[in-house]
């Protein structure tokens, strides 16, 4: 059924390019991440969080 697969890759920094959302698990270090994927968000890459609840950010 078309829009239902969602595909899930270990993390690559040559592929994160290539995607739109990233579930970023280690929530606590967000601000770090952020700084360190400035290109993807950038470029409209989005993280998937899920603290304090499930939100895209």
């Amino acid at each position: 059924m078309p829009g239902t697969h969602i595909c899930i890759k270990n993390y690559n920094k040559t592929l994160l390019n290539k995607v739109d959302y990233v579930f970023l698990g280690a929530w606590n270090f967000k601000e770090e991440i952020f700084k360190k994927e400035k290109r993807y968000i950038e470029n409209g890459g989005k993280f998937i969080t899920h603290v304090p609840i499930p939100r895209i950010v």
